[in-house]
């Protein structure tokens, strides 16, 4: 996974980040509110060596010091210099556990030492580090002592007391909470990026066009929280589902091809990825564009489109296949007049042999000769077979995927079965896809959208109220038709 693919991730799935983050913060400060506060005292000495006064003896005696400084730093957390502080000060702790709160440090080129003690009680480290500090001079004399049994020719004096700490040393709250952040912030990426390396379902666009090795989207239909799909562009005509399907229709109008497809096959790859919807709603989308539309349920086994629209599903599709019917007889229509239905009829013992028959291919040529576009609903590709004999014969199949339900390797499997049987594979509709706030724009509002007062309003309402939804369609149409007229008219 690149940068962008793990920004994308993360503005994806920002909420699991931000989740973690604040789950993360609150231990942080859990563990500052019950942590028991620590206070930590410094004292200092020095380690110098009794010598002659001449220069020469100085500088030994200086590096003699430096040398034996480290060790001396070392001896401060033995019981040799504890057991002392431990018995002068009452403490109620073996020199093991002081020495864990003790600790002597040298300072590099140098010969000082800095002694340093914590404790829960501030003016407890204080007098625990000068004390450490007053019985490493006397623990020194004792281990160094004169060779004539003299006085020791090292002496250790103290430079700094320890002065009694006025703020704890531990927990350190401005830490502790960086740390909280960091730590909320990288495991929250790395667990939306293990999530999306482990997610096999399709989510985005970028994920359909690696799951069919390049497949267009032509349209992205989004899931709109309490408003349902299946017959958007009436229910909600001017929400952002409806110009979806508006999208596609535009899409299939203008893709650069040779014969644009007059017989749409829709499919999906399993079934509950909105086929249906997406036929149903294509097929208003035309009608609305000014066209003859025919929506056919090829889908023998589970029909659903009579159902969805509210018609009659016991004759139909398999009715005239069988020549029980006329398509005269069958032909349903949906609304008020706007659109012709074919529904499936009664469910076949062998719906694929029926929708490969070469009685379905005459249906279909004269289907095309009646209707400037039919629209097939069809059974999901991977569960049976149906659909792939009646996709080589169609103009055109999209292939329907749910965004966050259809699996990458459904969709691969999908698109592979079409390229089988040389069908048309027109391209991918991307369905239920959820959008973020981002995303938004006042243009595709589900919400019908409040109208303004304008000294026109009279003539723009006389104007909707006698063409309807489709008055841009039919006035795009009449200004085709005028240019038309006035091209072939005989000049002057």
């Amino acid at each position: 996974m690149d940068v962008a693919a793990l920004l994308g991730t993360v503005r994806t799935r920002w909420r699991t980040v931000l989740v973690t983050v604040l789950v993360a913060l609150g231990a942080a400060c859990a563990w500052v509110a019950i942590a028991t506060p620590t206070y930590l005292a410094s004292s200092q000495v020095y380690v110098s060596v009794r010598g002659d006064s001449d220069t020469a003896a100085l500088v030994q005696g200086s590096t003699f010091a430096q040398q034996r400084v480290a060790s001396y730093a070392a001896m401060v957390s033995t019981p040799a210099v504890l057991d002392p502080v431990i018995e002068e000060l009452g403490l109620a702790l073996t020199a093991e556990e002081l020495g864990r709160a003790v600790v002597g440090r040298a300072v590099v080129d140098t010969s000082l030492i800095d002694i340093s003690a914590s404790s829960t009680d501030a003016a407890t480290a204080a007098r625990i580090a000068d004390a450490a500090a007053a019985s490493l001079a006397e623990t020194v004399a004792r281990f160094e002592p004169a060779a004539d049994g003299g006085p020791s020719p090292v002496t250790v004096s103290a430079t700094r007391a320890a002065a009694v700490p006025s703020t704890p040393d531990s927990p350190n709250v401005p830490l502790a909470l960086g740390l909280g952040l960091v730590a909320g912030l990288a495991c929250g990426v790395a667990g939306v990026a293990l999530r999306e390396a482990l997610d096999t379902r399709v989510r985005t666009e970028a994920h359909v066009r690696d799951a069919t090795h390049g497949m267009a989207v032509l349209a992205a239909v989004p899931a709109v929280k309490g408003v349902t799909s299946s017959r958007a562009l009436l229910d909600r005509p001017r929400g952002p589902q409806a110009e979806a399907f508006r999208r596609l229709r535009s899409n299939l109008e203008f893709m650069r091809v040779p014969h644009p497809p007059r017989t749409l096959l829709v499919t999906s790859s399993v079934s509950g990825e909105g086929k249906t919807t997406t036929a149903v709603n294509l097929a208003l989308a035309l009608r609305a564009g000014g066209r003859t539309v025919l929506l056919v349920d090829a889908d023998l086994r589970r029909s659903a489109v009579a159902a969805a629209m509210g018609l009659v599903d016991s004759v139909g599709l398999t009715t005239c296949l069988i020549g029980a019917a006329r398509l005269e007889d069958v032909v349903q229509t949906w609304g008020e007049g706007d659109l012709d239905v074919l529904a499936a009829g009664p469910t076949p013992p062998n719906p694929g042999d029926l929708l490969g028959s070469s009685a379905m291919t005459d249906l279909l040529a004269d289907l095309t000769s009646r209707y400037d576009v039919v629209v097939l609903d069809s059974a999901p590709l991977l569960p049976v077979a149906d659909t792939t004999a009646l996709a080589a014969e169609v103009d055109g199949v999209l292939l329907v995927a749910a965004a966050g339900r259809t699996s990458r390797a459904a969709l691969t499997d999908a698109a592979a079965a079409l390229s089988a049987v040389g069908a048309r594979r027109l391209g991918i509709v991307l369905n239920r896809v959820r959008r973020t706030a981002a995303d938004a724009s006042p243009y595709d509002s589900p919400a019908e959208p409040r109208r303004r007062a304008r000294p026109d309003d009279d003539a723009s309402e006389d104007l909707a109220a006698g063409s309807g939804d489709t008055t841009f369609d039919e006035l795009l149409r009449d200004h085709r038709v005028a240019e038309e007229a006035a091209r072939l008219s005989p000049r002057r």
